[in-house]
């Protein structure tokens, strides 16, 4: 592949599809160490000499990391931001530690479900590089893409063992996050939108989690938009820890919100709740009617 650099508004960039394996994407770099699967650069995700500095808006790494050794993680996620553009997008998924955990535990103890987690866990080991070999949380993975020069991090579950990630490419005179956003089960991506875009609130008790990434407790603000999607208006209430309970009532157009309190080193949990009617009975996806979009995130001074 041909080196490029992509800064203007004439040239927007390339879109790098790493680790593809079989899952080849139109408008994509597809890219991959394996030949076999017949990407359009053979590389080394940690090694991407053939994309110059700055040359991608976005960067996919869909069941990457995990594949690479724990002491790779630092160099991958350093590559990966040399490559992007500042302001570019870089959208990862990995398996959840946690929600594998929880999976595990009340599985049934039979002999496909004991195939099925060894799976989950080590990968399916059909061929070089198809193993599994670090693991993360939503805090530890926040953390590293920190320090690797990345910001507006939200961490999303997707089919109860998995993160989605969103990310952005730091500006150069931006500093480091010292603050994240995790959502729990609670929340449902909204059909049609990215990961950790818009949400839709659950009948469970939706809780994101403030991932602190420094040793100290923290002030906070979390902001976003709210709508009522159906009925003409509900509420929103939040007891967020050591800041004054919060109270939205909202209505289709929808308001602005923003969500003080003091937050932990590590995580501290956001317990909110609606009076929020359900939406059709029909619907087999059984969601509460409230759509949020999250804004940010900001450590108060």
């Amino acid at each position: 592949m041909r080196k490029r650099q992509a800064n203007s508004a004439d040239d927007p960039g390339i879109k790098l599809n790493l680790g593809c394996g079989y899952d080849l994407r139109e408008g994509y770099v597809n890219v991959d160490l394996e030949e076999f699967h017949g990407p359009d650069l053979v590389a080394d995700v940690t090694s991407l000499d053939g994309i110059d500095d700055g040359a991608a808006h976005e960067v996919l790494a869909i069941d990457v990391l995990e594949h690479l050794n724990r002491d790779s993680t630092a160099a991958a996620l350093a590559e990966w931001a040399r490559v992007m553009m500042p302001g570019g997008v870089l959208k990862i998924q990995v398996p959840d530690m946690r929600g594998l955990s929880r999976m595990i535990l009340s599985s049934t103890d039979t002999l496909e479900s004991a195939e099925t987690m060894a799976g989950l866990l080590y990968g399916t080991q059909a061929y070089t590089g198809d193993f599994h070999q670090a693991g993360f949380t939503d805090l530890l993975l926040a953390s590293k893409l920190a320090h690797a020069g990345f910001t507006n991090i939200i961490v999303s579950p997707k089919d109860d063992w998995m993160l989605d990630l969103v990310a952005r490419r730091r500006n150069d005179d931006e500093e480091s996050p010292i603050l994240a956003l995790s959502l729990t089960d609670g929340f449902f991506a909204f059909e049609g939108g990215g990961p950790a875009d818009g949400f839709v609130l659950s009948d469970q008790a939706p809780t994101p989690r403030i991932l602190n990434l420094t040793s100290q407790t923290l002030p906070f603000t979390l902001s976003g938009r709210v709508a009522c999607l159906v009925g003409d208006a509900a509420t929103i209430v939040c007891e967020p820890p050591g800041g004054p309970e919060a109270s939205f009532s909202i209505d289709p157009v929808g308001v602005e919100f923003s969500i003080s309190g003091r937050c932990k080193a590590g995580v501290t949990e956001l317990h909110m709740r609606s009076n929020s009617e359900r939406l059709a009975p029909e619907d087999a996806r059984d969601l509460r009617s409230l759509y949020l979009r999250w804004t940010g995130i900001t450590a108060n001074s």
